[in-house]
């Protein structure tokens, strides 16, 4: 059995540029929400973080309701779901639309890395979903790593990650998101990153060298899972990921996440996909920031 990896991600610490951009969007930007762009335009030094990642501004999300979006899903909003008030406190909940994406296409810190906790999103489109699902698992077969999916539709994926890539029979395993995250019936900080420890434990003692788990977030708005709850679990991942040889990936649906609750997303994740690169997430809190000293 390989040895555990301890190496911990250091986010870039924002410059006073940043700082200054950062104190522009919270004073004009708050609540204002967020949908995909066509993608494809190269990364660039200067290029801002909603270019980077596919997203164009869009119609400010509902304040009293959510909208729906498709059936048994409701757009999450924290006035309906209840903001996690106590997290990072001193920092206005706006979406940093405008802060600059630091990193160059040619940085060291581009691709995925043992350890990682990555954020992807994707608007609504299953193609989108799928195309970033394939590509992960697929570079996790190609170096023997057991790939884990929560995913409720897998059926797309199965058929485009290439057979020949899957040499054990437990390589490649599937879960719907409910067995994923909501094993005992409902959302349970504790029994989820018990369950998360279990899973890479066990992966190590089936003689694979590193994890790779992916998973779909809609069953959080879905089940209407606290969102207080939520996102102290992923920061809390943030935490455990870097202790085994394991990558972890999670997808969030723009058409059900609005502005506001991007930049809960990007807090709680070490890294971020943008334009089929993962790169260092420079707008990460550690944990004990995050959840305001605790």
């Amino acid at each position: 059995m390989t040895s555990q990896v301890h190496r911990r991600v250091r986010p870039r610490q924002l410059d006073r540029d940043d700082g200054a951009r950062l104190a522009a969007v919270e004073r004009g930007t708050a609540g204002r929400g967020f949908t995909v762009a066509p993608a494809g335009v190269p990364l660039r030094q200067g290029q801002t973080l909603a270019g980077s990642l596919g997203l164009r501004q869009s119609r400010p999300a509902r304040q009293l309701t959510a909208s729906v979006t498709q059936p048994g899903c409701r757009r999450a909003n924290l006035r309906r779901f209840g903001r996690p008030g106590h997290l990072v406190r001193g920092i206005s909940n706006c979406y940093a639309g405008d802060m600059a994406l630091p990193l160059l296409p040619d940085s060291p810190d581009l691709g995925s890395q043992p350890g990682d906790h990555i954020c992807a999103f994707y608007n609504g489109s299953k193609n989108l979903l799928n195309d970033i699902v394939v590509d992960f698992v697929s570079k996790g077969l190609q170096d023997g790593n057991k790939c884990i999916c929560f995913l409720d539709d897998p059926s797309s994926v199965l058929e485009r990650v290439p057979g020949e890539l899957t040499t054990k029979e437990d390589m490649l395993q599937f879960f719907t998101e409910e067995q994923g995250y909501l094993p005992e019936g409902r959302f349970s900080k504790d029994a989820f990153l018990r369950g998360m420890e279990d899973t890479v434990k066990g992966t190590l003692s089936q003689g694979y060298e590193r994890l790779r788990l992916v998973g779909d977030t809609t069953v959080v708005i879905r089940k209407a899972v606290d969102l207080k709850a939520w996102f102290e679990t992923e920061s809390e991942v943030s935490d455990f990921a870097p202790r085994y040889p394991q990558f972890i990936m999670c997808l969030y649906d723009l058409d059900l996440y609005d502005g506001e609750m991007v930049m809960y997303v990007l807090r709680t994740h070490t890294r971020v996909f943008v334009n089929g690169l993962i790169i260092t997430n420079p707008y990460y809190i550690p944990k004990r920031q995050f959840l305001g000293g605790r």
